[in-house]
């Protein structure tokens, strides 16, 4: 899965036990045991949390572990740490391995071809929505991976060298913003935008870009 199929105004404890005895006969106990078992996981979820308040990063992990709770016996990931900080990903690829332990097949659709090569036993690699070759993980590295997805191997430099004469220089300061905050999610930021020139704003979700621009 990429898009959730979470119910936004249910919490986290009762997405979790959804269409399950347990979920409909004791809300209390529903709450405990969502609790032990996202600890269990090493998610830091709220259990009485609304969904509709979680950002994406939890959603997911939500998503997650309702599956590992109903006893999935195949689980396909679509970009599941897209949205997932370092020590996210550290706990999930840690789920992923007590999974494989335990019998469950994992499908691990991704972009990210380290992530893929330290987690996968076999690759599969699509082009053009067709099968380009399929093999143990031990038979690929990086640049492997990267010629099966193009077609072609990639050598010398992609980019063009900057030349730093061809540049834009700095026109006039259009927008000036010092030490913007809301709640807890956007705090002190400040930044200029000039006349001419490009200005990115990057980070995880959840961590207050859209909130800045917002505001």
């Amino acid at each position: 899965f990429q898009e959730t199929s979470l119910v936004p105004s249910m919490t986290v404890a009762q997405n979790l036990y959804l269409g399950t005895e347990k979920f409909l006969n004791r809300l209390r106990g529903t709450y405990i045991s969502a609790q032990q078992f996202l600890q269990s996981l090493n998610f830091p979820v709220d259990p009485n949390a609304m969904v509709a308040t979680l950002g994406a990063a939890k959603r997911q992990m939500v998503e997650i572990a309702r599956a590992v709770h109903h006893n999935a016996e195949i689980i396909i990931f679509d970009e599941p740490t897209a949205t997932l900080t370092p020590e996210e990903k550290r706990h999930f690829f840690a789920l992923i391995r007590r999974l494989k332990a335990n019998g469950v097949s994992i499908v691990f659709i991704s972009h990210a071809l380290e992530e893929a090569l330290m987690i996968a036993d076999r690759i599969t690699i699509l082009r053009d929505g067709e099968l380009v070759v399929t093999d143990d993980a031990s038979a690929f590295d990086r640049d492997k991976i990267v010629a099966a997805m193009v077609g072609r191997t990639l050598s010398g430099q992609i980019y063009r060298q900057r030349d730093e004469a061809r540049l834009r220089k700095a026109g006039k300061k259009v927008l000036s913003v010092q030490d913007i905050s809301m709640s807890n999610v956007v705090r002190n930021n400040s930044f200029s935008i000039f006349e001419g020139q490009i200005t990115g704003v990057f980070g995880l979700i959840g961590s207050g870009r859209t909130e800045t621009f917002k505001i």
